[in-house]
C-alpha cells in the first residue's frame, strides 16, 4: 500500500500502489482538495505527480497545478511527457472520470506498457458529479473514496465516508488482523453513533437512554479525531498540516473504543495528529 499519513484514509480504505483509485464525490464535498494534498504528499515522497486535464477548463484545480510535474489537455501529450522522465521513480497520475468513460485512459495505459515507464498509481475524479448516482461508477476500481454529504455539512474533513469507502488492501488476505478488529469496531460504533445523531438533532441528548450515552460521546470522539488538518490548507485555516503513521492510526483508534479518552474535551481531538 501507499501510506499517506492521512488517517481516516490509511485506516479505512488505503491505496494500493500500482492500482486505480476512484473518488465518489458531489461538488464541494472536497475531493479535489484531497487530491492536491495527496499530490503534496507523494511528491515529497519522490512520486512523479502528472495531470490530465478534463476537457473543460475547471478553476478549482488551480491548486492543485503547484504540485504537478507533468501536465497536459490530452492523452498524447501525457504520454509524451512521461515517456521524457528521466528519473526512475513511481508515478501518481490524476484524471476526470471522462477520460475513463471515453476510452482514452485505457489506449493510454495500453501505450506506457510498451514503453518502459514507472510503475502507475491512477487517481480518478469526477467534476461532474454524475458517479455519486451510479452504483460501480468506476468498474472494478482497488479503491473507492466515498464522499459524504453529512460529514460535509457539519465540515469535518477530509469528508471520506467510513462506511462506503472500499478498498482491497483491506481484504482479509491482504491485511493484518489488528488493523481488521479495529476497522470493524470503528465502523460499528460510527454506526450506531450516527443512529442516535438522529435522535439527538431532532429532540437534543435527553432521547438517549442512559445505557447508551457512552455510545453516542465515543462516536463522537471517533469522529473527530478522524478530522485531520492538512498542509495545502494551512493558508486558509490557520492550522498546521499533520501526517500519522497508520499503526499510530490504529492504536490511536483503539484508545478511542477502549474509553481511554472518554473524559477528554471533543475540541482537544478535532483536527489534530495523534493522540
Amino acid at each position: 500500500m501507499i501510506e499517506t499519513k492521512i488517517k481516516t484514509i490509511d485506516f479505512f480504505a488505503p491505496i494500493s500502489k500500482g492500482g486505480t483509485v476512484g473518488l465518489v464525490a458531489k461538488h464541494g464535498m472536497g475531493q479535489v482538495v484531497v487530491l492536491t494534498e495527496l499530490f503534496y504528499r507523494l511528491k515529497r515522497n519522490g512520486y512523479v505527480t502528472v495531470l490530465l486535464y478534463p476537457q473543460e477548463k475547471h478553476q478549482e484545480l488551480e491548486d492543485l497545478i503547484a504540485d504537478v510535474d507533468i501536465a497536459a489537455t490530452s492523452p498524447e501529450g501525457i504520454f509524451e511527457g512521461i515517456s521524457s522522465l528521466e528519473k526512475e521513480g513511481h508515478i501518481a497520475f490524476a484524471a476526470d472520470r471522462e477520460h475513463e468513460l471515453s476510452g482514452e485512459l485505457l489506449k493510454l495505459k495500453g501505450k506506457l506498457m510498451h514503453s518502459s515507464t514507472p510503475d502507475m498509481t491512477t487517481f480518478l475524479f469526477d467534476l461532474s458529479g454524475a458517479a455519486m448516482d451510479e452504483t460501480l461508477p468506476f468498474g472494478k476500481a482497488d479503491t473507492v473514496w466515498q464522499f459524504d454529504a453529512y460529514l460535509t455539512s457539519r465540515h469535518k474533513f477530509p469528508a471520506i465516508n467510513p462506511f462506503a469507502s472500499t478498498s482491497s488492501k483491506l481484504d482479509k488476505s491482504h491485511q493484518d488482523q489488528s488493523h481488521q478488529n479495529i476497522k470493524q469496531r470503528a465502523q460499528e460504533l460510527l454506526h450506531q453513533y450516527r443512529e442516535l445523531q438522529s435522535l439527538v438533532e431532532m429532540n437534543g441528548l435527553k432521547e438517549i437512554p442512559a445505557s447508551e450515552l457512552h455510545i453516542y460521546q465515543r462516536g463522537e470522539r471517533l469522529e473527530a479525531y478522524l478530522t485531520q488538518p492538512f498542509y495545502v490548507t494551512e493558508p486558509y485555516t490557520g492550522k498546521k498540516g499533520e501526517s500519522v503513521d497508520l499503526q499510530t492510526t490504529i492504536n490511536d483508534v483503539r484508545k478511542i473504543l477502549d474509553g481511554e479518552k472518554d473524559s477528554s474535551e471533543l475540541e482537544t481531538l478535532a483536527y489534530i495528529g495523534c493522540l
